[in-house]
Formats: C-alpha cells, structure tokens, sequence
C-alpha cells in the first residue's frame, strides 16, 4: 500500500526547538517549522532534501525559524507571515486565509493570538488527508472541519505549574503566551468529527507541563484513543479512515 510513506514525523518540539514533517504516499514532505539545527532537519529527512518541498514557519521566535536561512540559500520554498518575510530575505509572504498549493500540498493559513505575528496551518495532503497545526498561541481563533490529524499546542496547566513552584522549578516560558489544557481540551471538541485519526499534543512545556498526565487528560475528555504527546521521533502513519 502506497499511503505507508504517509506519515507525520516529529524531529522536535518545545521551547528547545519545534520541527515537524508531513509526508505524503509519493515520498514528498512538507516542514512544519524550522527551529533546530539546520543539520538535524537534514538528517531527520534521510539526508534526501530533494524530497522536501516546502516548508512553512509559524513565526519569528528561535524555536520556530533557527534553519530557515539554510533552507531559502538551498532553495527550498519557504512560506510565512510579512513579520517573518521582512527579517528573512527569499521567505515567500502567505497571506492569512488564502491557500496556495505547493506540489501536491495545499497550504492555507490564519491568524494565531501570540506576542509576536503567529500563523496557523492547515495541510491538505496529496492523499486528501487535513491536518491542522497550531502553537504558541493564548488561544485559536478558527474552528478548522474536517480535520483528520491534529497538532496542537498543549503548553501548560496551572495544577502542574503549582506542582513545579512547590519544587522550586520556577516557570521559565511565558505560559501566558501559550496554549493551556484547558484550552487546548476546549478547542479539540470543537473540531472533533467522525474523521478525526490523531491528536498529537505539542510545545509541551519543561515545568509547565506533564506530557503523561495531558495525553491522559484528553483521552479523557474526547473519549478518544489516538492522542500523543509530541516527542522526538514520533511517527504517526497518516489514513484517512480505519475502515
């Protein structure tokens, strides 16, 4: 079967860095961020950049576009928002709410709630599969339908930022700035339909967070098994239906 190449691979994620590839049933990708090293993404693709046909960056912030030079000078085409285009020279503007196909990939975008300009993407894949990515936001602002995999920020939660201060592992993000539990429960039972695959919870905070607890938490809330907590290397096939 041809769709076992579709997957979504994590190469990072978090305030260290966030990379994520989306691969299609013909071998092509697109990245989702760029905010490790440059040599970390080559190796993360099998050292095959030729396959990587795009890449598109939320926003400016270092954990999101550390690799985006390397990537515009080796000319892959690079996608994001005026804030981002302006600071990186050969980055291609995407404007909020237009979608753009990229070889195979259709991309669109709209407007995240975060201290600096911040895009969210919705990935639709030459396989007809949606997913939805969104970080580093107080909150989403679009109700995305049909979404069959989900990446979305599950930043903090007050409980274990209790927890972590009574340990005295004081706060080092701006949790503020970021999308909390709570929300991120909120805002996966507006989009949850029939369709939906995975939910892969990303931007896990180091002292804000507990991946174990979160994914539990939403298995929970949704009644839903295929939650994940975005770790380094998770490979997540990507159907459009278990039947």
């Amino acid at each position: 079967d041809g769709l076992m190449e579709s997957t979504i691979k994590v190469l990072s994620s978090g305030s260290i860095g966030n990379c994520i590839l989306v691969y299609d049933s013909r071998g092509k990708c697109i990245a989702l961020d760029l905010g490790i090293h440059y040599k970390e993404i080559i190796r993360g693709v099998g050292y095959n950049l030729n396959d990587c046909v795009s890449a598109c960056v939320t926003h400016r912030h270092g954990d999101h576009v550390k690799a985006l030079f390397h990537f515009i000078e080796n000319g892959i085409p690079c996608f994001a928002n005026q804030d981002v285009c302006e600071r990186y020279k050969g980055c291609n503007l995407i404007e909020s709410s237009t979608a753009i196909s990229i070889d195979g990939f259709r991309v669109q975008t709209f407007d995240l709630v975060h201290d600096v300009p911040n895009n969210a993407f919705v990935i639709d894949t030459h396989d007809g599969i949606r997913i939805l990515y969104c970080t580093d936001t107080k909150y989403i602002p679009k109700v995305v339908k049909n979404v069959h995999y989900a990446i979305i920020e599950c930043n903090n939660d007050l409980d274990v930022m209790v927890d972590s201060m009574c340990k005295g592992e004081a706060s080092r993000s701006h949790f503020e700035q970021h999308h909390s539990l709570d929300r991120c429960v909120e805002y996966l039972r507006k989009i949850y339909n029939p369709d939906l695959q995975a939910v892969i919870l990303s931007h896990i905070s180091d002292t804000n967070g507990d991946p174990i607890l979160f994914v539990k938490r939403v298995k929970e809330e949704l009644g839903f098994d295929s939650v994940f907590s975005a770790n380094k290397g998770l490979i997540v096939p990507l159907q459009l239906s278990e039947f």
